[in-house]
């Protein structure tokens, strides 16, 4: 891939967006927070599910976001209060795609 595009920190895991789309993720991964479709932790960034480019990404304490160039939007992890968005309070392990209305 390429270098840093962006970095999103949680509470103790982060995300970095690369250029070129691809993003990695590593630390605490109870919930799926590393969306990589497994839990356990990771100190070594391991790849995402993330099904499309990744443009940006944002971490929430268990939870990450991701908005691919053209603009849809993506998220996984801990969603016990419906932080993912999409319309249910399961956990997330791998990016879920979130409409926005």
């Amino acid at each position: 891939p390429g270098g840093a595009q962006d970095l999103g920190l949680a509470l103790a895991s982060s995300c970095v967006a690369s250029q070129g789309g691809v993003l990695d993720c590593w630390g605490d991964n109870e919930y799926g927070t590393l969306g990589n479709g497994v839990v356990g932790w990771s100190a070594v960034p391991l790849r995402s599910s993330l099904p499309v480019d990744a443009s940006t990404v944002e971490m929430g304490s268990s939870h990450g976001c991701s908005i691919q160039e053209v603009g849809n939007l993506w998220c996984w992890g801990w969603n016990n209060e419906g932080q993912i968005g999409d319309g249910s309070l399961v956990n997330r392990r791998t990016p879920v795609a979130v409409t926005i209305p």
